[in-house]
């Protein structure tokens, strides 16, 4: 029992799988009002903490002070936002997701720290999608050549027990690479492009002017049928 007596008002407001659970009388027909109604949820895995933390936020936003931050983490917080995220995504909390996933892709941005490294690898599965944006995180550091405390991920790249990571950061490495280089060929036919259009465009108006400047009269003396021309510009 995560918490009892949990205000169903609340819970149907923020949580999508507790609207369907608990649908409105309006909504409902007669004959399943006439049968026992639930009066409580089950979720199925999760951690057990970070459900009880997304229930604490729902009831702080309904504190009459509006939508409250979800708490921040300051130690392994990559972690600790992962199970929040996970429990937010169960319970179908689309507004509380997209500000974890938000955090998370921040910190991502910057540099997943090694302690959080070694929780994730240490307690998921192979192909989880954490891993990516650790590996990605990790990957792009080293492209960049802004990865700090290098030695620690070395160390952890070389734990046979985390073997999955130097093998994932690889990966994303090789990946990376590979969309730079497809970036740089898409920038540099974009501009072989723009180059030839400009190039066409400018000689328009030159053959043009070519063209307008060519009077009729001459063309006629070429072919010596000015005398019978009707272009007074043309008569001789």
């Amino acid at each position: 029992m995560l918490r009892e007596g949990f205000p169903k008002q609340v819970a149907t407001t923020f949580s999508t799988l507790c609207r369907q659970s608990f649908p409105a009388l309006a909504e409902t027909s007669v004959a399943d009002n006439s049968k026992p109604r639930d009066n409580s949820v089950t979720i199925i895995g999760g951690h057990f903490d970070a459900h009880k933390a997304v229930l604490s936020w729902m009831l702080a936003c309904c504190e009459g002070r509006g939508m409250r931050p979800f708490p921040y983490i300051h130690r392994r917080r990559f972690w600790h936002y992962s199970h929040a995220l996970e429990s937010a995504e169960m319970l179908q909390i689309d507004i509380l997701c997209e500000e974890l996933c938000g955090r998370m892709k921040d910190i991502a941005n910057l540099q997943v720290h090694t302690e959080d490294v070694h929780a994730v690898y240490s307690s998921t599965e192979k192909g989880h999608p954490i891993r990516s944006m650790i590996a990605e995180s990790i990957g792009r550091a080293l492209l960049e050549r802004r990865l700090a405390a290098r030695l620690a991920y070395k160390m952890l790249r070389q734990d046979p027990q985390l073997k999955d990571f130097d093998d994932d950061v690889n990966e994303a490495i090789a990946r990376l690479k590979k969309d730079c280089a497809e970036s740089e060929q898409g920038r540099a036919a974009r501009a072989e492009h723009q180059a030839v259009r400009k190039a066409a465009k400018k000689a328009r108006p030159t053959a043009l002017r070519t063209t307008l400047e060519q009077s009729p009269k001459d063309d006629h003396r070429r072919c010596g049928s000015a005398p019978r021309c009707s272009h007074r510009s043309c008569q001789v």
